[in-house]
Formats: structure tokens, C-alpha cells, sequence
């Protein structure tokens, strides 16, 4: 608990209706060493000192004394559910004031956002003793809070890098089976097709050997900054399927749209223009995409659907590299560089 001298600089919004009640309350305040002490005579005047409506050149209150029969007088206009929401959010604690204990807004408990109850007329000590615990308490929440949006933001980061590959930022291969078997699973109860493209940078590993694992792997950051920039709808997915490799997943997309997604890939691959020297088919750094679509049916599984991308990616391979393979379709070289 914070000593009287941590709690002396804090800004107190006394909130009464009565004038002379307010003078009272402020001088024994003052007695007790505060001196950052705000006034108002209502609920709805209270609420424009706290942060969110705070009027030019004023401090914003640390700890509101409310009168509570403020409560019973302005009980259907929603003043009060409002200053104790933006109390609530600011973190500001609320002390009410009450002659009489026994009253009948206090039989439920206390009103929601009040932190505890003061009996007027006040006794020095118990107000000093009353605000330092107020004080105390709320600082308390406020680092709970603090600590909770810590947790939650390191759970998120924790989840982010369970399915994400650390040097790309594309989902890594444990959140690529984990997407490819549910979407195969909507995919066979809707009866849509879903459509899978396999990419291989052609001659990556002469270029890795050659060039350096630095820039070997500043390279796949390129490109994969490129194949992010390919998909546009939400519900597809990149992801880094190996070393060298990204796959594609393309929900409720036939074979053709494949193609024309793996299309634009190597396009706009090729205007980057990324120099390979070492590369047998282009002085730039190009790929192989093999791609495979399937409707799911009974006797068929996702194993079929990467089955056959991978072998429609070794066929672009044997054939020559730098080109698309699709089964059905007809093969599609990259036009010369």
C-alpha cells in the first residue's frame, strides 16, 4: 500500500451537489495534504473532467468522491452508469459519500463501479486511510490488466509462431496440412473443388551454394513477399512447404484458376528480376509450379490432391524447369527471358 506522501499528489474530483458540502470536503482534504482537488455539482459535469471528453488545460481526476445521493436524484438519465463506465476505463477508483448506511441503494451491495463507502461527516484518518486503499487497489488492477494484455500478446505471438515460418512470415508446413485437411473437408461436404500449387525456384541450391546462406535466404524473403502479394482473397493460403518450395492452396478453384494464380506468380517473379548467374535456364531467378485440382469424393483424399502436385512438379521440372504443369492441362513455359 502506497504511504500518504505517494497519494498526496493525486488529483481528487469531489462530485456533490451541495456547494457547502463540496467547501467542507475540499478543506479537509486539503488538511489531510492534498492539494490537486476538482469539483462538480453533478453526475453529467463529472463526466467531462474524465479522459475522453477532458477540457482544455485541466488534469484529469485520479479518485472521484461522489455524494451518492446523486444517484437517487439522477436515477433514470444514465449519468451515473455513464461516469462509472468511463471511470472504469481510465482506471479511475470511486469512493461514495454517505450520511446514513442503512440507505436503500446500498442494500444490493454497492452500485456497479463503486469501489468502497465513506460514512459523512468524514473523520480525517479514515479519508486519508480510505484513499490511500483506493489508490492501492486500483493500481493493483491496473497491473493485472497490464499483465493480462502482456499474456494475451505473448499467447498471440506464441500462436502466430507455431504456424508461421520464422524467416518468411508465410504459414509454415504444420499450419499447411492442418488448412489443406480442413478446407479438403468443407471442400468434400460442399462439393467444390480445391486446388493446390506446388512452386520450386529453379536452381535454388546453386544459387544458396554460390551466393551465400545470407542472401540465399534474403532471396526466399523476396519471393515469398512476391507470393504474398499474389493471393488476393482471404480464404487462400501461402505457405512455405519446404527449403526451397511454396505451396499454394486455393479453396472452392478449379484447375484453371490454379493456373492463373501460379501465372501471375511467375510473372511476377520474372519482373523482379531477381539476377541468378548460376541458374541453367534464365539470368534471373525463376520457378517450376506443378498443380493439381480435385473435387473430394468418396475413395479419394488429400493425399491424392498433393500426390499429384507433386508429381505435376517434377514433370515441369524434367521438362525443363521455368514453366507450369497441371494434369488435364497443357504444359506452359515461361516465354523466353
Amino acid at each position: 500500500m502506497p504511504d500518504a506522501m505517494d497519494t498526496q499528489d493525486k488529483t481528487i474530483l469531489i462530485i456533490d451537489k451541495m456547494d457547502e458540502s463540496r467547501r467542507r470536503l475540499a478543506a479537509l482534504l486539503q488538511e489531510c495534504g492534498h492539494g490537486a482537488i476538482q469539483q462538480a455539482a453533478s453526475l453529467a459535469e463529472a463526466s467531462t473532467l474524465i479522459p475522453g471528453h477532458l477540457q482544455e488545460g485541466t488534469a484529469a481526476p485520479e479518485l472521484l468522491l461522489v455524494d451518492l445521493n446523486l444517484l437517487d436524484q439522477q436515477p433514470h438519465d444514465g449519468a451515473w452508469p455513464h461516469l462509472a463506465g468511463k471511470a472504469a476505463s481510465a482506471t479511475i477508483p470511486i469512493i461514495l459519500l454517505v450520511s446514513d448506511l442503512n440507505h436503500a441503494a446500498l442494500q444490493a451491495g454497492l452500485p456497479q463501479g463503486a469501489m468502497d463507502v465513506l460514512r459523512k461527516p468524514v473523520h480525517p484518518v479514515e479519508l486519508r486511510a480510505r484513499i490511500q486503499c483506493a489508490l492501492a487497489r486500483q493500481a493493483e488492477i491496473a497491473r493485472n490488466q497490464s499483465l493480462h494484455r502482456q499474456l494475451d500478446t505473448a499467447a498471440m505471438r506464441l500462436q502466430h509462431s507455431r504456424r508461421h515460418d520464422d524467416l518468411t512470415g508465410l504459414a509454415n508446413r504444420l499450419f499447411f496440412d492442418e488448412f489443406l485437411d480442413q478446407e479438403w473437408r468443407r471442400c468434400r461436404r460442399d462439393q467444390h473443388p480445391i486446388t493446390l500449387c506446388l512452386a520450386d525456384l529453379d536452381f535454388f541450391k546453386a544459387y544458396n551454394s554460390r551466393q551465400g546462406r545470407e542472401q540465399g535466404d534474403a532471396c526466399l524473403q523476396r519471393v515469398a513477399t512476391i507470393l504474398a502479394a499474389t493471393i488476393k482473397r482471404p480464404a487462400d493460403l501461402a505457405a512455405r512447404y519446404s527449403g526451397d518450395q511454396f505451396a499454394i492452396i486455393l479453396t472452392e478453384t478449379p484447375a484453371e484458376g490454379g493456373c492463373a494464380v501460379a501465372e501471375r506468380l511467375r510473372r511476377a517473379l520474372a519482373a523482379r528480376q531477381i539476377p541468378h548467374p548460376h541458374s541453367a535456364v534464365s539470368p534471373w531467378l525463376t520457378l517450376s509450379c506443378g498443380i493439381a485440382s480435385l473435387t473430394p469424393k468418396a475413395g479419394t483424399t488429400v493425399h491424392d490432391l498433393t500426390s499429384q502436385a507433386e508429381r505435376a512438379l517434377f514433370e515441369a521440372k524434367h521438362r525443363g524447369r521455368n514453366r507450369l504443369v497441371c494434369p488435364g492441362l497443357r504444359a506452359r513455359p515461361a516465354p523466353p527471358s
